[in-house]
């Protein structure tokens, strides 16, 4: 075969093969059909006696083989391709995956907070006395979850009663109230879902009680069902206060007539049946779970009230044991500056203000004036009060008649005395004990008052905590809706303009003022408050410190006519965080690698509402000395961080 027969060979295998052809092909090689000879090869092989010129069977075997690699190359080439398009695939699938759980998360997210605005929004009505019937049910589920309110009272009728009586325009706004609780309150969706039912049943009676008060006409059939008005009734009436457990059984008992059929039943009926009992298996739904929750506010209520009664117990108790005034006449009962004294109390601040023995003295002696200790003494013929009055028989039970026996026999000794009040005859302890008197010794009685002492000061310091963390967050509330001057600091605070016109003033000529673009860009950050406020950035007012550095080089080099490059020399930042929720925490900074070593990252980093904020600073280190121009202070809600870079003296 001679080398025109090859060449020809050659083309058409490849075009048979692979469809390649010198005009037409994908690399572009307009010589892709002409076989390739080394001919600097054969020159040299020529040369050196060596060259062999191939027959024309090894320059087909050649041509075959060479086919044979392409493809093989082509088919590794079909399968790489296949093999990234399946990775490109699942890479797509991947980020689709994530995307969605991204959105599940925010969906969730947006559900929780239309469910607390809807909350919060029920709340306001309650305590402004404007309440709607929805704030009342929204709120007997918050009860039956455990959630405790200062007013436990819920709506007297059920909800069901409660839609009977409402208008056609009320009834719409209730489903549009329902339907906001349906997507946000997952965690009820059940009870919302059905009391929609409910609620959606008595709109169409409503409103077909309004066309036959119009004068449109009377409705044979029910809009929704289509079942006769008469034979409605009696199903309403026959499915009437059935329990959820006996609709379902009734459910299946009209299934099965349904599905066996027979001339013996009437099928109409049943189905109509069928059509009401998802109705009324949302009413006993609706009624069982709203009555569990008017047992849990009964339950509460009487925890509350019983409380009550034993704080108010305790109170008196403690009032008439340690004579301490009552703690809700606020800080005038006590005494001191400002406290009733002399003359200007009143007869019953007198008598609450006594001593025990003041009593005692004159509960013996009418003539004790607190002079001297209330001894008994014998009154005078003409002072004396007149003899005790016999006590008058009354029938006692069994159990107490030595108890009475033993006082009647006290009262007959003072009888023989003579009158006005002696010094009592001294008894035995026995005979003390029989008459039923609980005696205690002075150590236990001791103890006894001081466990009532320290209860009410505890309760004491319960109360006062109280009222001044509610003084706290009405302060913080109104600091931060920039009503008045800053409670917690108790100084006004520097606005930012105010500030920067101040510094603009007293900078420095060496000083240089950092743009906004001077920021470094932090990767996106998730908080766990963000949900509940708005990221910010503070806003910052920096400056950097430059100046010339006068080394020997420099001083070799250079001169003050011709001087050396200006070199950073220090920092000065002022950060901005007026609205932050804890100002008690002053705001962090910390150092972090940078993309080279001549660099770092410098990150300030605050509590809500404010995001980091970082910026780029040269890797040196820095003088910590306050003479030497460091400064780290938080005041006033600005974070002021001053410092200047260390020299280096070198030496020989």
């Amino acid at each position: 075969m001679g080398p025109k027969a090859l060449a020809k060979h050659r083309r058409q295998m490849l075009e048979a093969k692979f469809g390649y052809t010198n005009e037409s092909n994908p690399f572009g090689d307009s010589t892709i059909a002409e076989p390739f000879v080394w001919k600097k090869k054969n020159e040299v092989q020529k040369a050196a006696k060596q060259y062999v010129p191939p027959d024309s069977s090894t320059l087909k075997r050649r041509i075959e083989e060479k086919a044979i690699e392409i493809e093989a190359v082509k088919k590794r080439r079909e399968e790489r391709e296949k093999e990234e398009a399946e990775l490109e695939e699942h890479r797509l699938q991947q980020a689709r995956e994530k995307e969605q759980e991204n959105y599940a998360e925010w969906a969730k997210k947006e559900e929780q907070f239309h469910l607390e605005q809807a909350k919060m929004r029920s709340d306001i009505r309650i305590h402004q006395g404007r309440e709607k019937p929805i704030d009342m049910i929204a709120k007997a589920l918050r009860i039956m979850e455990g959630q405790v309110f200062d007013d436990m009272s819920l709506l007297e009728l059920t909800p069901p009663q409660v839609f009977e009586g409402m208008s056609v325009d009320e009834l719409d706004e209730m489903l549009d109230d329902i339907h906001t609780h349906v997507v946000s309150d997952t965690q009820h969706r059940p009870f919302w879902k059905n009391l929609l039912i409910v609620a959606k049943d008595a709109l169409d009676q409503a409103r077909r009680k309004s066309n036959e008060g119009m004068g449109v006409g009377v409705v044979r059939r029910d809009a929704t069902s289509g079942i006769p008005q008469s034979v409605k009734a009696e199903i309403d009436a026959f499915l009437a206060g059935q329990s959820a457990e006996q609709l379902d059984e009734m459910e299946k008992e009209v299934n099965r007539k349904l599905d066996h059929g027979g001339e013996a039943v009437d099928s109409a009926y049943w189905e109509a049946i069928q059509t009401q009992l998802p109705l009324f298996r949302a009413k006993a739904d609706v009624l069982r779970q709203y009555s569990k929750a008017i047992a849990r506010a009964r339950e509460v209520k009487d925890q509350q009230l019983d409380q009550h009664h034993r704080d108010t117990a305790l109170k008196m108790d403690l009032a008439g044991l340690l004579n301490i005034p009552d703690a809700e006449a606020g800080p005038g009962a006590a005494s001191g500056p400002g406290a009733a004294s002399g003359d200007d109390k009143t007869p019953q601040q007198k008598e609450d203000t006594r001593r025990p023995e003041d009593f005692i003295g004159t509960g013996v002696n009418p003539n004790y004036d607190g002079r001297y200790s209330p001894e008994l003494e014998p009154y005078d013929k003409d002072d004396a009060p007149p003899p005790l009055p016999a006590p008058a028989p009354e029938p006692a039970p069994a159990a107490a008649a030595a108890a009475s026996a033993g006082v009647e026999d006290v009262v007959a000794e003072e009888r023989e005395v003579g009158p006005g009040p002696h010094s009592p005859r001294v008894r035995p302890m026995d005979e003390v004990k029989g008459l039923g008197v609980k005696i205690l010794e002075p150590s236990q009685e001791y103890q006894q008052r001081m466990k009532l002492r320290q209860a009410l000061i505890e309760q004491q310091k319960a109360r006062r905590a109280v009222r001044l963390a509610a003084a706290a967050v009405e302060a913080r509330r109104e600091s931060h809706e920039g009503r008045g001057d800053a409670a917690d600091l108790g100084v006004k605070k520097f606005s930012f303009d105010d500030f920067v016109s101040k510094e603009r003033k007293t900078m420095a000529s060496d000083e240089q003022v950092m743009e906004p673009e001077t920021e470094h860009a932090l990767r996106q950050q998730q908080y766990d408050w963000e949900d509940k406020y708005r990221p910010r950035k503070p806003r910052f007012f920096n400056r950097v410190k430059t100046g010339y550095e006068w080394n020997k080089y420099n001083q070799t080099h250079y001169d003050h006519d011709n001087p050396p490059p200006k070199m950073v020399q220090g920092y000065k930042f002022n950060l901005f965080y007026p609205d932050l929720l804890d100002s008690t925490k002053a705001p962090t900074y910390a150092l972090e690698p940078s993309d080279t070593p001549e660099t770092c990252i410098i990150r300030f980093h605050a509590g809500p509402p404010y995001e980091d904020v970082a910026f780029k600073i040269l890797n040196r280190e820095w003088e910590l000395q306050n003479k030497k121009g460091f400064r780290c202070v938080f005041d006033r809600g600005i974070l002021q961080l001053y410092f200047n870079f260390k020299r280096y003296r070198y030496r020989r």
